[in-house]
């Protein structure tokens, strides 16, 4: 389902997950075909005061930007997800409040291409290999990481550091995709 950025937004939750499903031709012809997965970045939605934000990590680093902005200049579709059951505003604002910690940490480059080492060659993911209170993040295991803060595992028995923007499906809801219109 299309939804208009501009009448939805006021719905949209601190937390709430972005899935970017890019058209790109890196993406397109070689990260989706190798790895089998639908999208490639991933984001959560934060409320600054009136402001809607998406918190993201990128090769940048962990950084904060008007979720607006992002939508439209994203080249492709970005669809917004929600945990399956009900988060209080409490937790949530936990979990915010946590991943701002985060903001200004360096992604995670080398273990970003060793995840998907192993995913191309599709060896085990599971939590030996995980890296607790890390330096640095690559965007969906930032994500996992907001939601294991407030006790929520987003895919059992791996750990956030081998968590893809897919597997976000799996626990989550899809609600949409987001698209700005122009008037």
């Amino acid at each position: 389902m299309i939804l208009n950025y501009n009448d939805f937004r006021s719905q949209i939750k601190n937390g709430d997950v972005l899935l970017y499903d890019s058209v790109g031709w890196i993406n397109r012809y070689i990260i989706k075909p190798l790895l089998k997965t639908k999208y490639s970045h991933a984001g959560s939605a934060v409320w600054w005061n009136d402001r809607l934000m998406v918190m993201e990590a990128v090769p940048a680093g962990i950084r904060l930007m008007p979720l607006s902005v992002n939508v439209e200049n994203y080249y492709g579709s970005v669809d917004l997800y929600r945990w399956s059951e009900q988060i209080s505003d409490k937790k949530r604002k936990s979990m915010i409040i946590h991943a701002q910690e985060q903001l200004g940490k360096p992604y995670a480059k080398r273990e970003a291409f060793k995840f998907g080492l192993k995913l191309l060659f599709k060896e085990k993911l599971d939590t030996r290999d995980a890296i607790n209170k890390a330096s640095t993040m690559f965007c969906s295991w930032f994500i996992a990481d907001e939601y294991n803060f407030i006790g929520l595992d987003v895919k059992k028995n791996v750990a956030d550091a081998y968590i893809h923007p897919d597997d976000f499906i799996e626990k989550f809801q899809n609600i949409g995709t987001l698209k700005i219109f122009k008037e």
